[in-house]
């Protein structure tokens, strides 16, 4: 059986909360960070989760115009950033990993792990996920195409029941 597993909004706002980046461990950077670096992190990434709130509610027509609103925003953030622009770029891509995760996990969720079939009961046997999600260096790059599933948010799943 091949379904499609469609993302809801509080799915999204979900994952972007468990998404959210951590400011703990500032690794990378040669002194301890400042509230400046925190202050960043935070500010690029409320960019992000209003950008794709927006994205999810316009849909797929508008999120390329709102992914690259919030890509050049991040940029500019980081830009101003010094000796932590290495580090916020880390933390921002591994936000960005998490929150792909998160949807993938929030979406094979909704799939039951049985079907009813007449008189029997077919139970899940295995999953296969049929998107391919490619975060790169860019960050651009790597915004966009989150905001590209979250846009239609819809994974195409193929359940095996037996």
């Amino acid at each position: 059986m091949i379904t499609t597993a469609q993302l809801t909004r509080m799915d999204l706002d979900l994952a972007i909360a468990a998404a959210a980046p951590r400011g703990k461990a500032l690794e990378g950077l040669n002194a301890p960070p400042d509230g400046a670096a925190l202050g960043m992190l935070d500010e690029i990434w409320t960019a992000v989760s209003i950008g794709l709130q927006r994205a999810y509610e316009l849909g797929a027509d508008k999120a390329r115009e709102i992914g690259n609103a919030t890509a050049a925003a991040a940029r500019n953030i980081i830009d101003r950033a010094g000796e932590a622009a290495g580090w916020l770029r880390d933390k921002l891509r591994e936000s960005l990993q998490k929150l792909m995760q998160g949807c993938i996990e929030r979406a094979i969720a909704l799939l039951g792990s049985s079907y009813k079939v007449g008189d029997a009961t077919v139970k899940l046997k295995s999953l296969q996920v049929g998107q391919k999600i490619s975060l790169s260096g860019e960050i651009e790059a790597s915004i966009q195409r989150v905001f590209s599933l979250v846009a239609t948010g819809e994974l195409s799943v193929a359940a095996s029941y037996e």
